[in-house]
């Protein structure tokens, strides 16, 4: 990645009382289940805040007869403030009415809310299809209080996540960082393995992505960030270029270097002969076993 503006990363001030307002919500419910929640509703927050953000504008600016902008009619206005292409050109996701946030913060104490954000999350998902299949939408399920969940959309309602200020101080990367670690503390876990062949993004991982890219932003309390073979490398735009622009991961990261145990190839190679020649032999004496069984039940070739 190329080396981005100094800008301020220190701590936000509210992270400590927001979790422990949001930890006391959580009740009984598994952190595993409740991280799902609180952090979809986190980002349902963002997007619509950016969007009322540039909603508002456009309503002042069409009722503003000194701007280039002025609309006469309100209801002209109100058709321009609702124009998706407006959004899209600021690369500002499309929020429909049903899945705005005062229309949800407005209904958080209806019994129905459960589905209300969920119907959001479906709506967003429609008119936006990069975030197809991506939103949880598991907020009707009866084993979630909504009760609870209204609390929590009150709560959410008091960061300010989407607006210019709050992208320029980057609050949803540090709320979502603080409360992942939080999450995994919960969880009494920080990674996990899933196959030989797929590396699962657990909780730790993405805690380490996200310090890794506040140290690479060179801010305010920020370490010095270092190239990490195989996990981080910040590349120049001549190198990216020299690359033709094709931005796989592996031309520029490379591999982890593995750490010389000391011990020769050949010495290695014999020890491994050997275990695979016992399990070689284990197996011959198991297929023995499991012929000898078949032809007790007359199923012999």
């Amino acid at each position: 990645m190329a080396k981005a503006p100094t800008s301020t990363t220190a701590n936000l001030g509210f992270e400590d009382k927001l979790w422990a307002a949001a930890d006391k919500l959580r009740g009984n419910m598994d952190a595993s289940e409740y991280k799902h929640v609180v952090l979809g509703l986190v980002f349902l927050k963002y997007i619509s805040d950016a969007f009322m953000e540039k909603f508002d504008v456009i309503q002042h600016e069409t009722a503003n007869p000194k701007s280039e902008y002025y609309v006469k009619e309100e209801r002209a206005r109100y058709g321009v403030a609702e124009d998706r292409d407006e959004y899209l050109a600021d690369n500002i996701f499309w929020v429909p009415p049903e899945a705005r946030w005062p229309y949800l913060q407005k209904n958080a104490k209806r019994p129905e809310i459960g589905t209300l954000v969920d119907d959001a999350l479906t709506a967003i998902e429609r008119d936006n299809k990069v975030l197809k299949g991506v939103l949880p939408k598991d907020y009707a399920r009866p084993a979630l209080d909504k009760a609870r969940l209204g609390e929590i959309i009150d709560l959410i309602a008091t960061i300010g996540l989407g607006d210019k200020q709050a992208r320029e101080r980057d609050v949803l990367g540090r709320v979502y960082e603080y409360f992942l670690g939080k999450f995994a503390s919960a969880e009494g876990k920080l990674g996990e393995l899933t196959d030989r062949v797929h590396r699962e993004l657990t909780d730790g991982k993405i805690i380490e992505i996200a310090r890794t890219y506040h140290t690479w932003r060179g801010g305010q309390n920020a370490d010095n960030y270092e190239d990490k073979a195989g996990f981080c490398k910040a590349a120049t735009l001549k190198a990216i270029e020299a690359h033709g622009h094709v931005l796989t991961p592996g031309r520029f990261v490379g591999t982890e270097e593995i750490e010389d145990d000391g011990i020769p190839f050949e010495e290695i190679m014999s020890e491994l002969s050997v275990e695979l020649y016992e399990q070689m032999a284990d197996g011959a004496a198991l297929d023995v076993v499991i012929r000898k069984n078949l032809e007790a039940l007359d199923y012999g070739e």
